[in-house]
């Protein structure tokens, strides 16, 4: 990455106004945890290119990361209104009203989404989590099913939809969902707890 920076400095310095360049570099210095940095590239190419909206993306994840949650959902909106398809754009949107524990906003954010892009397994696992949250655990298992569909034996889903088995008192399912998770898995070390609860609890 140091090389790469060097590079990327190199071209700056023949070109300030290299927006591909400085884009790049961003992202080496995301990379690097190096936010402010980061931030600073990424802005820059949204003055010279106000319509690049991965730009816009990485100004949202970097203020998540933050938990400047308001700023990062600045970012996502000016996406969406350059791009009102941008499902990256909508995720991320999504996510910050899960973040600020905003469940029912969140999940319809997540609709909107998947209505475009209904194969994007991750977010109907997330968009389970949310409903979760609201204590909807029959919308949560059906999300979670949902995303194995998509993602059969996916480690994080399958330890989700165990979590829910478990809060329906579903327990001999909850632990076939353990058994398979763990016979993919069976370094996963929440799978091996989640399971030991299971049948504590039976």
């Amino acid at each position: 990455l140091d090389e790469a920076l060097e590079r990327y400095q190199s071209a700056l310095n023949r070109n300030p106004d290299f927006v591909q360049a400085l884009f790049n570099m961003g992202n080496a210095y995301r990379a690097l945890a190096k936010l402010d940095r980061a931030s600073a590239c990424y802005l820059r190419v949204f003055e010279l290119k106000p319509d690049f909206v991965p730009a816009c993306l990485c100004l949202g994840e970097i203020a998540r990361e933050c938990y400047q949650l308001d700023l990062a959902r600045q970012y996502y909106e000016t996406a969406l209104a350059i791009d009102s398809s941008c499902v990256d754009a909508l995720q991320g949107v999504a996510e910050v009203f899960q973040a600020a524990e905003k469940f029912e906003e969140a999940i319809a954010t997540y609709q909107k989404l998947l209505a475009q892009k209904p194969d994007r397994a991750t977010t109907w696992n997330i968009m389970g989590t949310a409903y979760h949250s609201l204590e909807k655990l029959e919308d949560a298992e059906s999300c979670y099913r949902r995303a194995l569909g998509l993602l059969p034996s996916q480690a994080t889903v399958l330890n989700n939809l165990g979590v829910v088995l478990i809060a329906q008192g579903r327990l001999d399912e909850a632990v076939d969902v353990y058994h398979h998770l763990l016979d993919r898995d069976p370094d996963y070390g929440e799978g091996h707890w989640n399971l030991a609860l299971a049948l504590l609890a039976k």
